[in-house]
């Protein structure tokens, strides 16, 4: 009767032992500093010259070793120092104040901590060992800094019957392991701020019990228990969300993770068919075989920052939302695939040669739009009519195909912002194809055709005119020029629409529109035909730059060529004016000598104006000025490369440029620098070394060279988990 008594009404039985007491006595320190073995109920080990009582604060320092053998002993604050180690014994132990623990407490079948109403706290860098029970009473904050493990029993907080429920605010690291955090009242609460790591139940006895607060930026739920566990539905969301050690970690109710999500060690983490939603990165390394169970779950991607999804053996979900509002989108380190459905809301989805997206036979995609597209190369597999939501930078453009026969069948495509490298050789079907952009179709599997169809969301960037005269064209590399593959069918308008092919194409690579007449001008003015006759436009690498020559066979009205460059395709500057013939029906040469090429690929075209101020534009040629590529161009090796270990950055042999200077740069996918140095070309080439420290999370990053404020290489390198 006693000790129910006390269980439920602790307060009343701190105030009643202080009245009796303190009227002979005061509140004292008492302080433990023996170096052998001894009993809590000696005096004579007692600073304070008694055994501690209820109003008394007890420190057992770092050398001593204290056994509890009452059936029931109580505080107002407890201090365990490094090195302590106070035994409880399995009596019943009560601090109605605050608790340092840098030592050890053990033993214990109930301890409580506070009282109804009472705010404390709990620091240090100590263990509770083989406890039974510690009874939260009143609220607690656990300081930062702490870091406290409880190894066995149960973490409990009381249901103070009238009173309010306690609340436990936690600022430092907290390990539950083995030890159940449970709770005896519905308006319990933990409200995790730093990291919580659970290796036993969360709020599942006592029918769930108990509220788990864990939306705090930065903070950290880590799910470790060995055998299989249920995730907490949190009060609002996670932040961090972590699941460790092994076995199956599942949900009971959806779950929105405003931070990371990360599977480790061989865990498996299976939603039961709840849905997830993640705002930050996803980083699946479990070794298990079968880390995430898709089936039956949505998984969201709505973060506001760069997001990334990395796996170790290629991830599969059911249906994937692309919903990410940032400009950086989500990004594949890893292959992934979508058995159900890819819907594309906001923000691209970004992949690559390396980090595939996959549509299973019979999944579908959403059509994407100008806002959400998926960036780099995707696959579509199986016998379905397919559009792939594709575009490159903040170009949006769709390309599509009929039903392969076989469900074996795979496709690859990708789209590309800007001019193919050869846009000149056309067959005698076609007049000229696209400047400015090119989708490829690729072959994977099986030997299936299909009918292509390319789609254009801006007519007067795509230059579409004339819908009735597009071509679906296809590059013959073996020629090498574009083939007709004409019109079966155009839909939409001249601002955005489609055109098909006649029938299956029978080869794949690269497509553009093309046309057979004067109906299609990309990047030029729509309206007519040039008020000249050119008969020849080509750009030639010379030893001193690049010379640019155009032969016209007649001209009217003409005042003057405007030579204009771009290092894009899009973006053109002026370089010189060239006066032209006015009127004249006589071969007239004209050549330009550009002293200062750009480095890379150069896009070229003229820009033609009338005495009248009236002006069109000819098409655009391209030149690769190869000065940094010669005696085998940069390299990047190893890539992938392993965390904690270096890759190198080769230059060329720089006889023609020794001297100048390149600034190399290793970009993450949000564009933030992570390295950068200034290189001097020298004669027989040089290498850089890059540190892949720990600093660096694994992931794709960029690296970029530039000189003189112009890029003249950027290549992708891959950074893997060690």
């Amino acid at each position: 009767m006693y000790k129910s008594l006390q269980h439920f009404f602790p307060r009343l039985f701190s105030l009643a032992i202080f009245t009796t007491i303190s009227i002979h006595t005061f509140a004292l320190t008492c302080t433990c500093t023996t170096a052998v073995p001894s009993l809590w109920s000696n005096p004579a080990i007692w600073s304070c010259g008694r055994v501690p009582l209820a109003i008394d604060n007890v420190v057992i320092s770092n050398v001593s070793d204290v056994t509890l053998v009452l059936p029931f002993a109580q505080c107002t604050g407890l201090e365990v120092q490094a090195g302590g180690t106070f035994n409880v014994a399995g009596a019943i132990f009560q601090v109605s104040g605050n608790i340092i623990l840098n030592g050890d407490v053990n033993g214990a079948s109930l301890i409580t901590v506070g009282f109804p109403g009472s705010a404390t706290t709990l620091s240090g860098l100590g263990t509770f060992t083989a406890i039974g029970t510690i009874n939260i009473l009143g609220d607690m904050d656990i300081l930062a800094g702490t870091d406290i493990s409880m190894i066995g029993g149960d973490l409990n907080l009381a249901d103070n019957i009238g009173g309010p429920d306690p609340v436990v605010t936690n600022f430092g690291v907290i390990r539950l392991g083995p030890a159940n955090l449970k709770a005896a009242g519905v308006d319990c609460m933990f409200d995790n701020r730093n990291t919580l790591r659970s290796g036993s139940e969360v709020f599942v006895q006592n029918g769930g019990k108990g509220k788990l607060e864990a939306s705090t930026a930065g903070n950290i739920v880590i799910y470790q228990q060995s055998g299989n566990q249920a995730i907490k539905p949190p009060e609002s969301s996670y932040y961090h969300l972590y699941f460790e050690t092994s076995n199956i970690k599942s949900l009971s109710a959806d779950v929105d993770v405003n931070g990371d999500l990360k599977i480790d060690g061989s865990t498996q983490f299976d939603p039961s068919g709840f849905d997830v939603d993640v705002a930050g990165h996803w980083n699946n390394i479990s070794t298990n075989g079968d880390p995430f169970v898709e089936a039956g779950s949505d998984v969201t991607f709505d973060g506001t920052a760069a997001q990334s999804i990395t796996s170790n053996i290629g991830e599969t979900f059911e249906d994937l939302i692309i919903n990410n509002t940032s400009a950086t989108g989500v990004t594949l380190n890893d292959d992934i695939r979508v058995d159900n459905a890819l819907s594309l809301v906001d923000g691209n989805l970004y992949t690559s040669a390396a980090s595939l997206l996959s549509i299973s036979d019979g999944a579908t995609s959403s059509s994407g739009s100008a806002a959400s597209f998926v960036d780099g190369p995707m696959r579509k597999e199986g016998n379905d009519i397919f559009t792939f939501p594709v575009g490159d930078g903040t170009i949006f453009a769709r390309i599509g195909m009929t039903a392969p026969a076989s469900p074996a069948a795979i496709f690859e495509a990708e789209y590309f912002d800007g001019s193919h490298f050869n846009t000149a050789s056309v067959d005698a079907a076609l007049n000229n194809v696209s400047v400015v952009e090119y989708w490829n179709l690729n072959r994977i599997a099986t030997g299936n055709t299909v009918a292509v169809t390319l789609f254009w969301e801006d007519g007067t960037r795509s230059g579409v005119n004339n819908m009735g005269d597009l071509k679906v064209s296809y590059f013959d590399g073996g020629v090498p020029e574009w083939n007709d593959q004409g019109q079966g069918g155009n839909s939409g308008s001249p601002a955005a629409g489609s055109v098909t092919s006649v029938g299956a194409v029978t080869t794949y690579g690269s497509f553009t529109l093309g046309s057979s007449t004067n109906g299609f001008n990309p990047l030029g003015d729509v309206g007519g035909p040039l008020p000249i006759e050119l008969i020849a436009l080509n750009a030639v690498k010379e030893p001193n730059g690049v010379r640019i020559n155009w032969i016209t066979a007649t001209e009217i009205n003409n005042d003057h060529y405007s030579v204009e460059r771009s290092a894009n395709g899009l973006d053109f500057d002026e370089l010189v004016r060239v006066p032209g013939a006015g009127n004249t029906t006589e071969l007239t040469n004209y050549s330009y000598l550009d002293q200062h090429p750009l480095y890379g690929i150069s896009y070229y075209r003229l820009k033609q104006t009338d005495f009248d101020g009236t002006y069109s534009y000819t098409e655009t040629v391209t030149v690769r000025n190869d000065m940094l590529m010669a005696a085998g161009g940069v390299k990047l090796f190893p890539n992938p490369v392993v965390s904690g270990e270096n890759f190198n950055i080769a230059l060329p042999d720089g006889s023609s440029v020794e001297g100048e200077e390149v600034l190399i740069i290793l970009a993450d996918v949000t564009g933030r620098e992570v390295f950068s140095k200034l290189v001097v070309f020298e004669k027989n080439g040089s290498k850089i070394a890059v540190d892949v420290n720990d600093q660096l999370r694994p992931g794709v990053y960029m690296v970029v060279a530039s000189n003189d404020d112009q890029i003249v290489f950027r290549e992708r390198v891959y950074i893997l988990e060690q």
